[in-house]
């Protein structure tokens, strides 16, 4: 017969209950344990962020002491144009891209290179992107020219890069009686000089940059801040284009002239010739119209140098009208707005040459008037 003891079935409730209850506790010491642990890691995490961000301020700028990317401003977007010969194209690009391809992926910015125009010398190059991207890109190219090049006795590490700045914004650049170059030159120790003409056929001037790769990335980027900051309301900048090297053409000094009409047949007007048209060979054949489509540009121009636009009795607009070939209208006076909408109609190349002939006359009265 067995002694043992029958277990109720309370009993073996309250024997469930009190297992539940121990368990319950070990789960909770398990718990603050593990919460404290985290509690410390997230404490460490923390210590380490705060000197990673006390790291970063104090990490040297360009921006006066500030990150290039600690500001939406320096996230704007800018585009900076430079002239290169064609010996430096060629090396910036590289073979099949590859040098090209790197400076993109490395600095971040859009760097592209024009076509080859046959006889011409230069080629345009184009960085668009942030301050920091830019500025970052045209130190690589410095640095791929001069490791392709090589480094001159006299000027070891130096290399020569020339931006386009539109002849109406490179008084921002230069600053007041040249404070703005100095400054430029100070704080990067490269030697910065702008051209006094502008590029042929088109309203830019060059800024020459001397120095090394990293003086050159700092002169452009607060170039590019400069002209971020100074924007340009008129649209008529005229953009230098490289063009033939007229020495390569010593037949045809004016290669890029248009031809001259040839005159009608002696006795009288052949039955489809047209005045204004261009003829080419003895017969006369059918005639080439020397106009294309119509395109339409817009500009303002000071109120003050309207008079020196349109000249005594409308003498110099005709001028230009005559000249260019194109329709030009000034619209009227506003008195509150202190510029003039003028509108110019015609070809491409009408365009262009009206463009370059109003900004050569607003210039010459710059020079005479040059405090006014």
């Amino acid at each position: 017969m067995s002694d043992t003891v029958p277990i109720s079935p309370l009993d073996r409730l309250k024997r469930a209950r009190k297992e539940e209850e121990q368990g319950s506790d070990a789960n909770s010491d398990t718990s603050e344990k593990g919460d404290e642990r985290s509690s410390k890691r997230q404490n460490v995490e923390a210590a380490n962020d705060t000197q990673d961000q006390q790291d970063i301020s104090e990490k040297p700028s360009r921006n006066n002491g500030e990150g290039h990317r600690g500001s939406d401003r320096s996230q704007s977007t800018v585009s900076i144009r430079a002239v290169v010969n064609t010996k430096e194209a060629g090396i910036v690009i590289g073979k099949r891209g590859k040098n090209i391809s790197e400076i993109r992926e490395r600095s971040g910015a859009r760097v592209t290179v024009s076509d080859i125009v046959p006889g011409a010398l230069d080629r345009i190059l184009t960085a668009t992107g942030t301050l920091e991207d830019v500025a970052q890109a045209f130190e690589m190219i410095a640095a791929q020219i001069l490791g392709e090049l090589g480094n001159s006795a006299s000027s070891p590490g130096i290399c020569t890069l020339r931006l386009l700045i539109p002849d109406s914004r490179m008084g921002s650049v230069i600053g007041k009686r040249g404070a703005k170059i100095r400054e430029l030159q100070e704080s990067s120790s490269a030697r910065v000089q702008a051209s006094e003409m502008r590029m042929p056929m088109s309203t830019e001037r060059t800024l020459t940059i001397t120095g090394t790769t990293d003086a050159i990335s700092t002169v452009v980027f607060k170039v590019a801040e400069i002209l971020r900051d100074h924007v340009e309301r008129s649209t008529g900048t005229i953009p230098y284009h490289p063009q033939p090297n007229p020495s390569q053409y010593p037949a045809y000094p004016m290669a890029m002239a248009m031809p001259e009409p040839l005159p009608p047949p002696a006795g009288g007007m052949a039955p489809d010739y047209i005045p204004g048209h261009f003829y080419y060979g003895a017969g006369y054949g059918p005639p080439i119209p020397a106009m294309t489509a119509p395109q339409t540009h817009q500009m303002f121009i000071p109120e003050d140098m309207v008079g020196a636009i349109i000249g005594k009795a409308g003498m110099k607009i005709n001028d230009i009208r005559q000249r260019s070939g194109c329709q030009i209208k000034i619209a009227p006076a506003d008195p509150s707005a202190g510029e003039r909408l003028v509108t110019i109609t015609g070809t491409a190349e009408g365009n262009q040459m009206a463009l370059y002939l109003i900004y050569n006359r607003m210039q010459g009265e710059k020079t005479k008037h040059p405090y006014a």
